[in-house]
């Protein structure tokens, strides 16, 4: 018995080459929009960091259009400083300092910036990690070692420490996140845990945008 299935109008390497072109093709289009969206942030200068940064409400509240970062800052305070530190690559961009409460009331709150571009930084932990090495080189003992936190949808990673001598008696936390090509981070002082506790309490103090 004879086959009598007519294949004179099928060109199955023809409609392969079509497929694999019209593929091929979809690709040349497609990749490069991968790779643009992979990119990095571009990270502006420490320099437009700072100038992109305002107080609001006399001073209560911190704004910077960069990182999109709005701040209700804690109050009272003895004295408010805008960028009071700008370097090549890291920067003071507020500090507020109440020296002259009581326990519930002392307090020093500080946004910094410090630059993503570091050799061998491979994390956030690592970063925290290391500013806490450096605390504990002045004299600080540390309360607790690099833990994860969620603030206001940013994942931020947080040590807490403290300094307990004869000069001075007093609880500190730090909080950085990764952010537009830098490292943001908040500094936070307290004479108490409990205040400490109180002040890194910061779900209803900060947004972003």
């Amino acid at each position: 018995m004879g086959c009598n299935r007519d294949f004179s109008t099928v060109d199955p390497s023809g409609a392969i080459y079509f497929a694999l072109m019209r593929f091929v093709l979809g690709l040349l289009v497609t990749l490069p929009l991968c790779f643009s969206a992979a990119q990095p942030h571009q990270r502006v200068a420490i320099k437009a960091v700072t100038q992109a940064g305002h107080f609001n409400k006399a001073k209560s509240e911190y704004e910077n259009g960069y990182f999109g970062l709005v701040v209700r800052l804690p109050e009272p305070n003895s004295s408010v400083a805008l960028n009071p530190i700008v370097e090549k690559d890291r920067a003071v961009l507020v500090k507020a300092v109440n020296d002259r409460g009581g326990v519930d009331g002392w307090h020093k709150f500080g946004i910094d910036v410090h630059s993503a571009d570091i050799p061998g930084l491979v994390s956030v932990t690592q970063f925290v990690q290391s500013l806490r090495h450096q605390q504990e080189r002045d004299g600080f003992q540390t309360v607790e070692a690099e833990v994860y936190r969620t603030i206001a949808g940013r994942e931020f990673v947080q040590s807490k420490l403290k300094i307990d001598s004869q000069a001075e008696h007093y609880y500190q936390a730090i909080m950085v996140t990764r952010t537009n090509g830098y490292l943001l981070g908040f500094w936070i002082d307290a004479l108490t845990e409990e205040e400490l506790r109180k002040a890194t309490d910061l779900g209803n103090r900060i947004r972003f945008r």
